[in-house]
Formats: C-alpha cells, structure tokens, sequence
C-alpha cells in the first residue's frame, strides 16, 4: 500500500507509528480503516480530504514528543541539560537544550 510508504503524510505517520508497536500487517489493516473513515466523512460532508502532515503527532503531544526523544538521546549515551521555559518552547527544544557527548 502506497499510502504506509509516503513520508511526508499523516498516514503515513500513522503506520510507523502502528507498525513499531503492532507489526506491519496490523498496522496496514488500522491505515485503510483510518482511510475508510476519511472516504466516508468526505463522502458525508462533501468535503475534501486535509492531511494534517506527518508531524501531526509531535504538534498533537509537544511534551510527549520532547520527553521521549530526551529519553533516547540518554539511552544512547548522551547527556542533555537545559529545560524549555513552557510547553509551547517545546518546538525550539534543539536550540534550548545543550547536548553534549559522554564517552564512556
């Protein structure tokens, strides 16, 4: 399906995400039910369809998305000090937050 392979889309975002917790064939089965959704609200409102872009979840959850990419950089060995001054700072999380290397 070429909708789990497109990078810069919602649904796409979607089967990553489905597909590192679930496996790919649950996570393509969620992707055409989310697509079937999507067919019939258009199909009901008379709308067109509007990708929220694949960084939907990161803007949908700032503090979660800041609190684990700070958790992967640690489990890799690096060190990370500094702290956003609100949760709308998380978007500028690379420019408040000093990484340094820790060279075990």
């Amino acid at each position: 399906m070429s909708a789990a392979r497109s990078k810069d889309t919602y649904l796409g975002a979607k089967y990553r995400r489905i597909a590192s917790r679930r496996g790919p064939i649950k996570a393509i089965v969620a992707l055409e039910h989310a697509m079937l959704i999507a067919i019939w609200n258009m199909a009901r409102t008379g709308t067109l369809y509007d990708d929220p872009g694949s960084d939907f979840y990161t803007r949908l959850h700032p503090e979660r998305a800041k609190v684990r990419a700070i958790e992967q950089l640690r489990r890799m060995g690096y060190s990370v000090r500094g702290s956003a001054k609100s949760s709308r700072c998380c978007e500028e999380l690379d420019r408040a937050a000093a990484v340094t290397t820790v060279m075990s």
